[in-house]
């Protein structure tokens, strides 16, 4: 499967089962700066026996799109990274200040990982806390 086709499959199942969330990324120290953009994502908690090492109860698997974040030039307004080596600033990172708003509530990101098919980002994985 390409990539294209990868990126259009889950959009498909974001569209039908996910529910929108918020992404936030968080610049300045003294003035703080937000840059958002709303996200379809599968909000998944984990089972008790999924619950080892930092893992909470309080823990949850987001999975997303980046068409999306594409759209929008999240965070900076840049087109996404030609580059396959480059840091790929579209995977939001707890290290950059990166929040996620589940239902409203905002939630810490943990870890996030960026699937590539093809030197393409097709999907997102993360584990938010809160």
């Amino acid at each position: 499967m390409s990539a294209a086709e990868e990126i259009v499959e889950l959009d498909r199942a974001l569209m039908l089962d996910g529910q929108d969330i918020i992404l936030r990324r968080v610049t300045g120290t003294t003035t703080q700066t937000y840059t958002d953009v709303q996200c379809r994502a599968f909000v998944r908690g984990f089972l008790p026996e999924q619950i080892v090492g930092s893992l909470t109860q309080q823990d949850s698997k987001v999975i997303l799109s980046p068409t999306q974040i594409n759209a929008a030039q999240w965070p900076d307004g840049v087109p996404a990274p030609s580059d396959p080596f480059t840091a790929d600033p579209r995977i939001p990172s707890k290290n950059r200040g990166d929040v996620v708003y589940i239902r409203g509530k905002k939630r810490t990101i943990e870890s996030a990982e960026g699937i590539v098919v093809d030197n393409t980002l097709v999907r997102i994985n993360m584990i938010v806390r809160g």
